[in-house]
């Protein structure tokens, strides 16, 4: 549901303006869609391709810089794309039916990276390791993308777009497939879990007019022709994952706290490992956000852990247990709690 507008610089990005507002005559100023239009929920089709350099009327819209031929693998997600634009949550938030396909279970968590991998899977691109494997969590499709040399901040038709909106100092937003490059920096975009804001907790699948990615915000190429690249060489200073050995220790606390951090953790804890009354609190509080209601007293108890359970899919029993250690810890490994 809505929670927060996208940090894009007033300067960067103007206020998107109706045809129907009060224009001066002569005044050159740039108008496209609405914003309670945005795009429009019809199927995107491709316009005439611009060979001219483009000239932004005041009372023009924006026009293609690029036009592409489009394969089968980028055609299929297209289709799927435009096949669920418009859908929206409900009637919980987070309730789509992409999370239940990627967590395999009644799931409501941020849902923009499960939108674009459940596109991806459909378009053949996950098996054939052609874009990120399964994960929910942008910061790790992102890198996937770039370990393989496969970014930029170049927008190009059928690429995946990921934006730093958030505050959170990191990757927090994707869209999945870009449909148009446009003059001045501006792409279309398929998005899931945004709104006509451009929020990251959004209320549905919008096809977006962006323009700026925020810091490190970047694009992803999809493989959607080709031989696939090589596995990359892991990097010495990549944060490695966590071993799922059921051991609750230091460095799966670090990893909890770094999370808790990610999702607003009020007041910032010191990722430090050790696990004191600031982190209880602070992981009973974005409990009591994905599976309240859990009380926020610094105790973890059976209503406590059974909130941690059903988030990281563990069995629901209320006894914290190696088996509910490992869940958390291949949780924190694919995206934040």
């Amino acid at each position: 549901m809505p929670e927060d507008r996208p940090n894009n610089n007033p300067e960067d990005v103007p206020e998107l303006k109706n045809e129907n507002d009060d224009v001066h005559e002569g005044e050159d100023r740039l108008l496209v869609e609405p914003p309670d239009h945005n795009v429009g929920l019809e199927p995107f089709r491709y316009p005439d391709p611009v060979q001219e350099p483009v000239t932004l009327h005041r009372t023009g819209k924006i026009k293609a810089l690029q036009q592409a031929t489009l394969n089968a693998r980028q055609q299929a997600a297209l289709n799927e794309c435009n096949h669920w634009l418009g859908t929206k949550e409900g009637p919980g938030s987070n309730e789509v039916i992409f999370n239940k396909v990627f967590y395999g279970r009644d799931e409501r968590q941020p849902w923009c990276q499960a939108f674009a991998w459940y596109v991806q899977w459909n378009a053949d691109l996950v098996i054939g390791q052609h874009c990120p494997a399964k994960t929910a969590y942008t910061p790790t499709a992102a890198n996937w993308y770039k370990d393989r040399n496969l970014w930029g901040t170049t927008p190009r038709v059928g690429a995946q777009a990921f934006y730093n909106i958030s505050g959170l100092n990191r990757i927090s937003h994707t869209g999945v497939f870009v449909t148009e490059v446009l003059a001045d920096g501006y792409f279309k975009v398929f998005e899931g879990n945004t709104n006509s804001e451009g929020s990251r907790e959004g209320d549905g699948v919008w096809l977006k007019l962006r323009k700026g990615l925020g810091p490190g915000g970047g694009f992803g190429y999809p493989i959607y022709d080709g031989v696939s690249p090589p596995d990359p060489d892991p990097k010495p200073d990549a944060d490695p994952d966590l071993v799922v050995d059921g051991v609750l220790g230091p460095k799966t606390y670090a990893r909890l706290q770094d999370s808790l951090n990610d999702t607003g953790a009020n007041p910032r804890l010191d990722e430090d490992g050790i696990s004191g009354p600031l982190t209880k609190r602070a992981l009973q509080a974005r409990l009591n956000q994905t599976h309240p209601p859990v009380a926020v007293d610094g105790i973890i108890g059976p209503q406590t852990v059974r909130a941690l359970q059903r988030n990281v899919g563990a069995d629901v029993d209320g006894l914290w247990g190696p088996n509910t250690t490992r869940a958390l810890q291949k949780t924190l490994n694919e995206r934040d709690l």
